[in-house]
C-alpha cells in the first residue's frame, strides 16, 4: 500500500507486488554479477602486480624471500580484496537468484489459483444457465 502526499492510497495486488519484487531481485542479481567481475579484476591486478614486482612466477607469489616493498604489499592487498569481493558477489548472486525464483514460483501459483477460480465461476454460470433452460 502506498500513501501519497495528498492522502490517496494505492493498493497493489499481491501478484503485482510479487512481480515487482522478482524484478528487484533480478536487478540485484545483475549488480552482484558485476561485483564478481570487479573482484576478478582486483584479483588479477593484484597477482600481476605481485608477479611484476617479484620478477618470477611462483605458485605462491606472496611468500617470496625478497623484502617487502610498497608495490608487493599493494599487490597482496589487491589480491586479498579481489578474492573477498569475488566470493561476496558469488554468494549474493546465489542468494538473489534463489529469492527471485521463489517470487516467480509464487506468481505462477497465484496465476493457477486465479485461473481455477475463473473456471469454477464459469462452470457455475453454465450450470445456472442449464437450470434456467429446463
Amino acid at each position: 500500500m502506498y500513501v501519497y502526499g495528498n492522502g490517496e492510497v494505492l493498493v497493489m495486488a499481491f501478484e503485482d507486488w510479487l512481480n515487482r519484487k522478482a524484478n528487484h531481485y533480478a536487478h540485484n542479481e545483475i549488480l552482484a554479477f558485476l561485483l564478481m567481475i570487479l573482484g576478478a579484476n582486483f584479483l588479477v591486478g593484484g597477482l600481476v602486480m605481485t608477479v611484476v614486482t617479484t620478477g618470477e612466477v611462483m605458485a605462491f607469489p606472496f611468500f617470496s624471500q625478497q623484502s617487502l616493498n610498497m608495490a608487493s604489499v599493494i599487490g597482496l592487498v589487491l589480491s586479498v580484496t579481489g578474492v573477498f569481493v569475488l566470493l561476496s558477489g558469488f554468494f549474493l548472486v546465489l542468494n538473489y537468484d534463489r529469492k527471485r525464483k521463489w517470487h516467480l514460483a509464487e506468481i505462477e501459483k497465484a496465476g493457477k489459483f486465479q485461473n481455477r477460480k475463473i473456471r469454477i465461476a464459469q462452470a457455475e454460470e453454465m450450470l445456472k444457465e442449464l437450470q434456467e433452460d429446463e
